[in-house]
């Protein structure tokens, strides 16, 4: 979808590789809004083989923004035209949030045809992926805070856990994941982990996500689980989502304990809310009352608005490092 581009230094254009729905839950379609809402560009999210191929001819936008997000399922046209799109911008910038995710594989092929060095930038929630002066670190997953959850006195007095049935999080769900009735827990999981999940814990109440939103959810809940990757123990990535979801919706959160490094380097203090098995977090959770009210108190701010700033700092001082670097100037 095309829209009005507003007067700037640079002019722009979002790419989003499936459709945007008011209604998703992808990470990416947050932070293809949140940089579109804080830069004025427009965002392209569909195949419209007639609109597109016009749009290349009269193409002269400065900056090529690629969110990345489900690009395997968009039209194989769809996903050349964004390439011819990088090849024609001055920069292109690679917006990731997540360790397993890369570049489309087209945009890089055409360059190396056409040899020429990608006018590339990188901003990740991984700092250790900045490859030059202008890559940036951004913590997007901050995309996903919001102050429009109202903050519930009374919750359910239950533990949930959400999300899918990760490689190499087995250890963790062992550990903490009740094994004797010390906690009352609820997992929200897909159909397929649903299946994984009540296999290993068969007393367990797994549901399916909830049709009315996943923050509208947690704050019905007194707690909830925050668990990490392997590859977060070892590489500093961004707090995950959820930690800004659990801000959101006024949800305590109990951390493993493995995760106490990445929150240090974040700049939180996370110890008094950590668990190393399920007594522990059955001991949290029977104070719940006051993990909500503290982690409130010393976390709840405008992480949006904080979002908002980073993007505008990233613009203002990594394009003209990137534009000098790639002679596009």
């Amino acid at each position: 979808m095309l829209g009005k581009i507003r007067t700037g230094l640079y002019s722009g254009l979002i790419i989003h590789y499936s459709k945007l729905s008011p209604n998703t839950t992808l990470a990416s379609a947050r932070i293809a809004w949140k940089l579109s809402n804080a830069t004025g560009w427009p965002i392209m999210d569909r195949w419209d083989e007639e609109s597109i191929s016009k749009y290349i001819r009269n193409y002269n936008r400065d900056i090529l923004v690629v969110v990345s997000s489900p690009y395997i399922a968009a039209p194989k046209e769809f996903r050349d035209t964004i390439a011819k799109l990088a090849f024609l911008s001055k920069l292109y910038i690679f917006c990731v949030n997540d360790y397993k995710l890369s570049a489309p594989g087209q945009i890089s092929s055409l360059f190396n045809r056409r040899g020429r060095e990608q006018n590339k930038l990188v901003w990740s929630t991984i700092p250790s992926w900045k490859k030059h002066e202008f890559d940036r670190y951004i913590n997007w997953n901050k995309s996903t805070w919001s102050n429009d959850i109202r903050f519930l006195k009374t919750p359910m007095k239950r533990v949930t856990y959400y999300g899918s049935f990760r490689k190499g999080r087995e250890a963790c769900f062992n550990r903490l994941f009740p094994s004797n009735d010390e906690y009352p827990l609820v997992i929200s999981t897909s159909a397929r982990a649903r299946k994984q999940f009540s296999e290993l814990w068969p007393d367990v109440e797994i549901t399916l996500p909830n049709k009315n939103g996943l923050l509208e959810w947690l704050s019905t809940s007194a707690c909830s689980l925050y668990l990490e990757d392997e590859y977060s123990h070892k590489t500093y990535t961004s707090p995950a989502n959820r930690f800004y979801e659990c801000l959101s919706s006024g949800t305590g959160i109990i951390f493993d304990e493995a995760c106490i490094h990445t929150f240090d380097e974040a700049g939180y203090n996370i110890r008094p809310f950590v668990a190393r098995n399920a007594k522990e977090v059955a001991e949290l959770f029977s104070e719940y009352k006051w993990v909500r009210k503290t982690q409130r108190k010393l976390w709840y701010r405008d992480y949006s608005e904080e979002l908002r700033n980073d993007i505008h700092e990233a613009i203002k001082e990594s394009i003209p490092l990137a534009l000098k670097h790639y002679g596009t100037v």
